[in-house]
């Protein structure tokens, strides 16, 4: 499956843990030692409301590599922080416990070994509760996400380097096919666009190009060692037109096939 894709039932499960079910004071603070006005739940809801709205644009933040955009993120959540704090500090535990599960959700839907990020640390949560400053809390934050992005990309370098050789595999074994990028794409679950941006940058040659340097080695393979003539063996590789085989050989080794023949 695709790097892409959300495992379905850490979806559904996730979208069961809704932020509301965490709002709840009894959960963190005892409701009946805290004062709530008006104006606190107001900043506080405000607060859950950022967390939500920053949610998917942080996982997109992140899948595209984003630093930029994660970080224009970060500092609204990290605004939105100082306002809740300023309005009750009593409402620290709660915020804390907020932000630790937007991590690990964020975690979760990256498909990012929780382990790995918090290694023998003690759970989030207790970390940052005894932060003293809020300094402490937002440097807290930003290197988590930045440890985040960089799990992320050794991911998906690891992804991408395994979707980068079937497609090698894929094109050597099926060499005497028409072969296209959205045929190969369609193969690998994945997205042609995607294949093709991350043959590039993991062989540093287009899909294309590739393909067809395969099919010339094949041909120069075939002109060596069979006694095909030179439009049947641009035939055997889906060149309908001889004439267009002949350039393409010649662009890529110097000498027309026929020439090539004679050398040998």
């Amino acid at each position: 499956g695709s790097i892409e894709r959300i495992p379905a039932s850490y979806k559904e499960a996730l979208n069961a843990i809704e932020y509301r079910i965490v709002v709840g004071n009894n959960l963190v603070i005892p409701a009946e030692s805290v004062y709530i006005n008006q104006k606190e739940k107001a900043v506080k809801n405000q607060f859950l409301d950022t967390l939500r709205n920053c949610e998917d644009d942080l996982i997109m933040a992140i899948k595209s590599d984003n630093r930029d955009s994660i970080t224009i993120i970060l500092n609204e959540i990290i605004e939105a922080l100082h306002e809740s704090m300023k309005s009750n500090i009593q409402e620290k535990d709660h915020i804390i416990f907020l932000v630790s599960f937007l991590i690990t959700k964020i975690m979760f839907v990256l498909d990012i070994n929780i382990s790995i990020l918090f290694g023998e640390e003690e759970d989030p949560v207790n970390s940052m509760k005894n932060m003293q400053t809020i300094d402490e809390l937002e440097n807290y934050i930003i290197m988590r996400f930045d440890r985040i992005l960089m799990e992320f990309r050794e991911k998906s370098k690891s992804h991408n380097g395994f979707l980068v050789k079937q497609t090698m595999d894929y094109i050597s074994k099926n060499i005497y096919t028409d072969i296209s990028l959205v045929k190969v794409a369609d193969h690998l679950s994945t997205h042609p666009n995607y294949l093709s941006k991350i043959f590039k940058q993991e062989t540093g040659e287009s899909f294309v190009e590739y393909v067809i340097k395969m099919k010339m080695n094949e041909a120069k393979h075939l002109l060596r060692n069979s006694n095909n003539k030179v439009y049947e063996i641009a035939n055997m590789l889906q060149y309908k037109d001889v004439g267009h085989f002949a350039r393409t050989f010649k662009r890529i080794f110097g000498v027309l096939p026929t020439e090539y023949r004679q050398l040998l």
